[in-house]
């Protein structure tokens, strides 16, 4: 098997389950690096045991652990066990289509004149056994792919530390990313549990964002009451009825309300932030 020219690296914490799908369709890259935030549910054991099992070369298999510096750290401190002139990131609960792996193969080792060096990927999520189509989740192109001398990473909205996004060394804005073909995988809710203590994570770390970013505005104080309430009645039309989040059921439904209810404790948690 002809192996690819492109470090992998996984970002985990408590994945035992879902690891074995992760690295999986990630065994044509050359590299694998498996970022572990201690996990207390032997992650890290896990994948040796997968690799081994698979017969595949140890020295391919890199495996971290270390505290959780955040999600912008965490990615950017990666590079610094990568061996390949190219780098993608995933997360543990993601895993990448047979279409992007073959579409991978035609980046070749060194890029030529013509080579982007920053991609983005469609990204299509799952939940509650339903493929996710509509609600604004798809296709959700994520920029994970780079070259990995030129690689970096940005903080999110607001300076928060989620939604963070890739970028190659310039100055100035953004770089443009060209699309890759392909697909990556998401699972990012086991249940509707898991989904609620997500939202409840993110709308904590993009509060402390937003709420800065009112203070560098001089503001004194948060939005009203009823403004909040008005933004999360339009948040829920916006991903329901306008991007047809209906469409997709019950998970649909989840998705739109769960995506409200975030809405509004970010606001409520910056303006406390503020106050």
């Amino acid at each position: 098997m002809e192996l690819l020219p492109i470090s992998v690296v996984i970002l985990t914490l408590n994945e035992s389950e879902r690891i074995e799908r992760c690295l999986e369709s990630v065994r044509k890259f050359r590299q694998v690096i498996v970022v572990d935030s201690l996990s207390k549910d032997a992650t890290l054991d896990r994948a040796r045991s997968l690799w081994r099992s698979w017969g595949e070369d140890e020295t391919r298999l890199t495996l971290v652990s270390r505290p959780w510096p955040g999600f912008t750290l965490a990615r950017n401190e990666s590079l610094g066990w990568v061996r390949e002139p190219w780098v993608l990131w995933l997360d543990a609960d993601e895993w990448v289509s047979p279409e992007l792996v073959a579409w991978c193969g035609s980046l070749g080792a060194l890029p030529s004149s013509d080579t982007a060096p920053l991609y983005k990927v469609a990204r299509q999520s799952f939940f509650l056994g339903t493929r996710i189509r509509h609600g604004g989740w798809y296709p959700d192109h994520k920029r994970r792919l780079a070259l990995s001398l030129r690689a970096t990473w940005r903080s999110g909205p607001h300076g928060s530390d989620v939604h963070e996004d890739l970028d190659v060394a310039r100055d100035g804005e953004f770089a443009m990313a060209l699309l890759a073909q392909g697909e990556i995988f998401h699972e990012p809710f086991r249940d509707e549990a898991e989904q609620r203590a997500t939202n409840e994570l993110y709308s904590g770390l993009l509060a402390r964002g937003l709420s800065e970013r009112w203070r560098r505005e001089g503001r004194k104080r948060g939005p009203s009451e009823l403004f909040v309430c008005l933004k999360v009645i339009v948040k829920f039309l916006e991903n329901y009825v306008l991007k047809c989040g209906f469409l997709d059921g019950r998970a649909g439904l989840k998705i739109a309300t769960g995506s409200a209810w975030s809405m509004g404790e970010r606001l409520r948690k910056a303006r406390a932030l503020l106050s």
